[in-house]
């Protein structure tokens, strides 16, 4: 299975290094699978970090393209249709294709994607989803988007699969 992670960026000069080195690449790590780097229109450096990143990793896992149209979804969209012509150019079918979506200010802990990669059941469509933890400061800051989260995950819990030793 050949699994690609894509991360929209926009101005996260300061986070992104760090986003993409807890995912294993960059600094001359030999990371899992594929980075797609979909910079949304940034006015910071985050176009260099990337080129940074890019340069530090091994040759053609880390792949960088600019989605003109602002907004989440459009860079999202855009680093999907780059994976499935990647895809398409390497002749990978759909169920050997995993494709994870990440986000360039959070750290993630070691063994996040090996953990993804084990949890695929490798089906078409299946939609998995990693767990974020915020420190007590951010939760007090912003109380109301904690309380959310916990009303999300609520509603969701009956889809959620059962815990596992991994």
């Amino acid at each position: 299975m050949e699994t690609f992670i894509v991360i929209p960026c926009l101005n996260e000069q300061e986070s992104l290094s760090a986003t993409c080195t807890s995912l294993g690449f960059g600094q001359g790590a030999d990371p899992i699978g594929r980075l797609v780097l979909v910079d949304n229109g940034s006015t910071d450096g985050t176009l260099a970090v990337m080129s940074r990143i890019q340069a530090e990793s091994p040759p053609k896992r880390v792949l960088i393209i600019q989605e003109p149209r602002r907004g989440y979804v459009s860079a999202r969209r855009a680093g999907i249709s780059a994976v499935l012509e990647r895809a398409r150019v390497e002749h990978l079918s759909a169920d050997e294709t995993l494709v994870f979506q990440a986000d360039a200010d959070t750290v993630y802990l070691q063994g996040y994607v090996e953990a993804m990669v084990a949890a695929s059941s490798g089906k078409r469509g299946e939609l998995l989803e990693g767990s974020a933890l915020s420190n007590r400061e951010f939760n007090t800051k912003f109380s109301e988007f904690a309380q959310l989260c916990r009303e999300v995950d609520t509603s969701t819990e009956c889809w959620f699969a059962p815990r596992t030793s991994r």
